[in-house]
């Protein structure tokens, strides 16, 4: 019997332990105040938010543990345990090239320089637990480093040990996704669909991982 209750406090410790580790960690993106119309990563959704979340219900699926709803233009997915912002982005339709330029002129205000490019249709910005723009440079850096950890030993081990000997630790990232290629001449854009995303991988790993 006491074996069986030794082992209750120890599940119910560990429990709330992970759920403070979680709330810590949701504060601390909060606290980088980064969002759209309104919804802060990181942050509960104030009482107005709420109301038109509970009218506005997105036909989208949402991922287990969330849920999402529009507002206006907005996209918003939030953690159903506590009503946290863990995504929203603004779907700009389909655009031609002039707005393209607009939007892709406004992120250089709002976020300098990006982080990286992928496949020429995408750029985003990535910021680690102090707010702090992470560099190509620092990106950079970062893969040399990985490659370098792969030719000591087998890319498993690397994995699994995590040693890395620079951190490139993304709290909040900012992505620009568009159907056609980003960077090319403004009258070569036509009909491009167009969305800016803000996450926290951080905060997707803990709903994926069941805290």
């Amino acid at each position: 019997m006491k074996s069986v209750f030794r082992t209750f406090l120890v599940l119910a410790f560990s429990a709330i332990f992970c759920v403070a580790q979680a709330s810590e960690l949701e504060d601390k993106v909060a606290s980088l105040n980064m969002g759209l119309g309104g919804y802060v990563i990181g942050k509960v959704l104030t009482d107005e938010q709420k109301k038109i979340a509970k009218t506005n219900v997105a036909s989208e699926k949402a991922y287990a543990g969330t849920y999402k709803f529009k507002d206006k233009n907005l996209n918003v997915i939030a953690k159903k345990s506590n009503d946290r912002v863990l995504i929203v982005y603004e779907d700009y339709g389909t655009v031609d090239g002039k707005k393209m330029k607009e939007i892709i002129g406004k992120c250089f205000i709002d976020y300098s320089e990006p982080t990286a490019t992928a496949h020429e249709k995408m750029l985003y910005w990535s910021y680690d637990k102090n707010g702090k723009l992470l560099t190509d440079e620092d990106l950079k850096k970062y893969k040399d480093s990985l490659s370098a950890e792969v030719q000591e030993g087998n890319l498993a081990d690397t994995i699994k040990t995590k040693n890395q000997k620079v951190d490139f630790d993304a709290y909040i990232t900012v992505k620009l996704v568009s159907s056609q290629e980003i960077m090319i001449k403004e009258n070569e854009i036509k009909d491009a669909s167009v969305y800016l995303m803000l996450s926290s991988g951080k905060l997707l790993e803990e709903i994926t991982s069941g805290n």
